[in-house]
């Protein structure tokens, strides 16, 4: 008890010194979601992965901040009707809280078959305790493997892979579009590889939530 007060209380310092004290407590605040979240449904989405532990081209494993994403979603008028895709699902947290959200039918993509089988298993527990209606699938492979179905229109990724596998990921969707064209959404958190994004569907629209930042391209 006494290592994890000392953690955090130097976390605390250096993020005054850092990002100040309006920023450090919306940092807190989210920490603390994302904490309640796992306390409520009995998850496991917290902690970093590094991605040597992960292999293959893996960015490592750090959830999107649940308060963040729920109040990106409230300031996006996104169809509820369409696929959601989980882009580099990891342990699942964005799954769940898309499903919260409302959506109907939720995909995550991931390649490492240790967070696969961690996300699953959130997966399984969650919908147990939060009673939601929605159709949830995790599904183990390289997302430049993965194959864009028609009915799926948002899609969602947190710095997941480089920037080699955006252009192979984009090249396949633009394919799928091009078969079957449609609106999309796509939701990018903590945006490193904008490039590829940018040339293909312009500057898109940033949010700033509570340190998080997310770029969201509408096609």
């Amino acid at each position: 008890m006494t290592d994890r007060f000392g953690g955090a209380l130097g976390w605390a310092v250096a993020s005054l010194k850092e990002r100040g004290i309006y920023r450090t407590t919306k940092v807190a605040l989210a920490v603390l979601a994302d904490l309640d979240f796992d306390l409520r449904y009995s998850t496991d989405t917290l902690g970093r992965v590094a991605k040597e532990a992960l292999g293959g081209g893996s960015s490592g494993y750090s959830a999107t901040k649940a308060r963040a994403f729920r109040e990106l979603i409230g300031k996006l008028d996104l169809p509820r009707g369409v696929g959601f895709v989980d882009l580099g699902c990891g342990k699942g947290r964005v799954l769940m809280l898309a499903a919260l959200e409302g959506f109907e039918r939720v995909v995550g993509v991931e390649y490492s078959s240790f967070l696969c089988a961690i996300a699953r298993s959130n997966v399984k527990i969650f919908v147990r305790k939060a009673r939601v209606s929605a159709l949830i699938d995790v599904i183990e492979t390289d997302v430049v493997k993965f194959r864009f179905e028609p009915e799926q229109s948002i899609f969602f990724l947190y710095n997941p892979f480089g920037e080699e596998a955006c252009e192979r990921m984009l090249a396949n969707l633009e394919f799928s579009l091009a078969a079957c064209p449609r609106r999309v959404w796509l939701i990018y958190n903590a945006p490193v590889h904008e490039e590829p994004f940018t040339r293909r569907f312009g500057r898109g629209q940033a949010f700033e939530i509570g340190g998080s930042l997310f770029k969201v391209y509408h096609v």
